[in-house]
């Protein structure tokens, strides 16, 4: 029975662990003040390297599914316990954006969205893998 409970409790902590990511709402689904007056204006100001890379930073945040990563995880802890959760866990990469906005620096943009994908599927499949794992570990005592 006390393993059951600790059983549980260690499964629920981890599930709660792993989603509770906060809930970021993307800019374009935001709906605008329609009162305001909205003055066009012909020149685009070009952000430099530095304002770009942390606008690359914060847009993988935002933009960024590293799910694919985190059941991949989840799937190398289950079969290789430890070892498949470090095998994927140093193996995940970075990717590059979809798209540029106009406004940046190509080059910073794209170093900081990479650094922050990479970071996020990192993270993603070594919480993944180590779920698999204690999964894999909480069977096997409770069927002890």
């Amino acid at each position: 029975m006390c393993k059951t409970i600790i059983f549980l409790i260690v499964i629920l902590n981890i599930a709660s662990f792993c989603y509770t990511q906060e809930a970021i709402i993307p800019s374009d689904l935001v709906v605008q003040n329609l009162t305001e007056q909205v003055t066009p204006t012909s020149e685009i100001v070009k952000l430099n390297y530095s304002q770009s890379y942390t606008k690359g930073r914060y847009d993988a945040t935002t933009m960024h599914s590293s799910s694919g990563y985190f059941l991949g995880g989840v799937g190398a802890g289950l079969v290789l316990g430890l070892i498949g959760t470090a095998i994927i866990g140093f193996s995940a990469g970075g990717s590059q954006p979809d798209i540029i906005p106009e406004n940046v620096d190509p080059n910073g943009y794209q170093a900081g969205y990479f650094k922050e994908a990479k970071s996020k599927n990192q993270e993603s499949a070594w919480g993944g893998g180590l779920l698999g794992t204690v999964i894999v570990v909480a069977a096997v005592l409770a069927l002890n």
